[in-house]
């Protein structure tokens, strides 16, 4: 299986850069970034409209990095804010290392014949935060980074879940709404 990593703009990784020269971390040891990741949303509506595949109105918004000092690990979100970026998370922990299992079983399930694309499919209305590889001519496999559980989900099994989930979410809005 071959996955494909999209690159951030060199505006972004000069932004993680800086920002991690000044990083909490051992005096002996730097921090240094690696697996770029984009970070995607999907507008609400689109879920609902979902067959079971990605929809095709996913917004990238952000870059998340694996970050590294030492045995230390980490993640640290890049957004883009008008014409400049910021570091917008930084964690250490227990973030970084389910991303980093969730990763390591991505590059570990065998499909041979598979080209697949990475990215972080991060959806906080529905509690989502996933790894997403979607497939070119292959089926798209999830990854969920919250538990870094090493099982794939099928992007059919993924959005039946998160179809209904948007739906109920919309409907509970709609609701709050006519009671206000």
């Amino acid at each position: 299986m071959s996955i494909s990593m999209s690159s951030p703009p060199s505006s972004a990784d000069a932004t993680l850069t800086a920002f991690l020269q000044t990083a909490p971390g051992s005096v002996a040891d730097t921090w240094y970034a690696y697996k770029p990741l984009p970070l995607c949303t999907v507008p609400l509506e689109a879920a609902t409209e979902s067959r079971g595949e990605l929809p095709d109105r996913l917004s990238v918004y952000g870059w998340r990095y694996l970050v590294r000092s030492g045995e230390l690990m980490g993640v640290a979100d890049v957004h883009e804010d008008g014409d400049h970026w910021l570091v917008m998370r930084f964690a250490t922990g227990e973030p970084a290392s389910a991303l980093a299992r969730a990763s390591c079983a991505a590059e570990a399930t065998s499909h041979p014949e598979g080209e697949y694309e990475a990215m972080i499919l991060d959806w906080r209305e529905l509690g989502i935060n996933a790894l997403y590889l979607r497939g070119r001519a292959i089926d798209d496999l999830v990854f969920d980074v919250w538990t870094g559980m090493p099982s794939p989900q099928t992007a059919r099994e993924f959005w039946a879940g998160a179809t209904m989930n948007a739906a109920l979410l919309k409907s509970s809005r709609a609701e709050q709404q006519s009671r206000d």
